[in-house]
């Protein structure tokens, strides 16, 4: 049995709702100085400017994502929170740079890739090794403990000083 539209008009009224009780509590908490009227404006304003951006950004998330199948869709998406909880902020860059590389893979290991027109070979190419390079790059980065001595050495000139310059003050 599937929702009918009256449940989605009860999700949006109960967010709604909560977030307004949040941006309440948030002003209140706020004390900035002003007074409890501009906190408050301040909190609701922060609420819809927030709420705001992140409905364009789902909705743009979901154009994007609409065609893709959803099991597909699943997988990268756990992928990328895995890779977070154990590294983390580099899920959401490894795993699309893998993606990047598994479907440049793919492309070339395909039967088509020779009868394909010279941009999509062209494409394939360069993205494939970009991000592949950058696969390389971020495993090398995040492979070094931190400590730089061995790449970058500060000596001494070793020469002599050059003489002082002998100029008028102005």
């Amino acid at each position: 049995m599937r929702p009918g539209p009256e449940t989605r008009a009860g999700v949006f009224w109960a967010s709604t709702i909560v977030a307004l009780l949040a941006a309440c509590e948030g002003g209140v908490a706020l004390q900035s100085g002003f007074g409890l009227a501009v906190d408050l404006l301040f909190a609701l304003l922060v609420m819809v400017a927030g709420i705001a951006v992140v409905t364009l950004a789902v909705a743009l998330l979901l154009l994007i994502l609409r065609p893709l199948p959803w099991k597909l869709s699943g997988v990268v998406l756990g992928a990328c929170l895995f890779v977070s909880l154990v590294l983390p902020a580099s899920g959401f860059v490894f795993v699309p740079l893998a993606i990047v590389v598994g479907a440049a893979l793919a492309t070339l290991l395909s039967g088509h890739f020779t009868e394909a027109h010279i941009s999509k070979k062209v494409l394939t190419l360069v993205l494939g090794a970009a991000a592949l390079v950058a696969f390389a790059t971020l495993g090398v980065i995040l492979a070094r403990d931190g400590n730089e001595d061995d790449l970058v050495k500060l000596e001494g000139a070793g020469g002599v000083e050059p003489d002082p310059l002998l100029a008028a003050d102005p």
